[in-house]
């Protein structure tokens, strides 16, 4: 995966490793969000400010609130302005909750630019609350936005799995 001059959004980031590893690859700009703003001041802000090299920092932002929220914050910026989407947007663990699917669904197809890719890891089903990759796949389809392919399983312990993500080509 190439990450030198893209512009990337980690969502539901956590302490934000898979933006951190974008920084380091040369990514031009590197946003990141979690629902809990305590997360994001707590964790991913100090973890980014240990772990990045101090001239990229000017190219982090840090987002705090819902999909639908950040949305609608970052939508007139990218309205007609591909150049302010992202070419790739990457989550983990965002997809345990089916009642969520929507909002994700929605941000990722607005805010990704028309040749964008977006990867998702998750469990390959979430026992005891619902969700999972199969179950996030067949909402997916039925939106009919997206390309979906598995990329990469992972059978030692717990089931996951990676996804990608594209626009199909009716949808940009």
């Amino acid at each position: 995966m190439k990450f030198e001059g893209q512009r990337v959004l980690e969502l539901g980031c956590g302490s934000g490793l898979p933006g951190l590893y974008a920084l380091t690859e040369d990514a031009q700009t590197v946003h990141f969000q979690d629902y809990n703003e305590e997360v994001i001041q707590r964790l991913t802000i100090p973890n980014v400010l240990l772990n990045a090299d101090e001239r990229k920092l000017g190219s982090c932002r840090f987002f705090s609130g819902d999909w639908e929220s950040l949305r609608n914050l970052l939508l007139p910026s990218v309205v007609g302005a591909s150049d302010a989407r992202y070419d790739v947007i990457l989550t983990s663990e965002t997809i345990y909750s089916p009642s969520s699917y929507k909002k994700l669904h929605d941000i990722m197809a607005s805010l990704l630019k028309p040749d964008g890719v977006v990867y998702l890891a998750a469990k390959t089903c979430y026992f005891g609350v619902g969700g999972g990759t199969r179950e996030f796949e067949d909402y997916v389809r039925m939106e009919g936005v997206f390309d979906l392919h598995v990329v990469k399983e992972f059978s030692d312990g717990v089931l996951r799995e990676i996804l990608r993500l594209s626009l199909k080509s009716s949808a940009s």
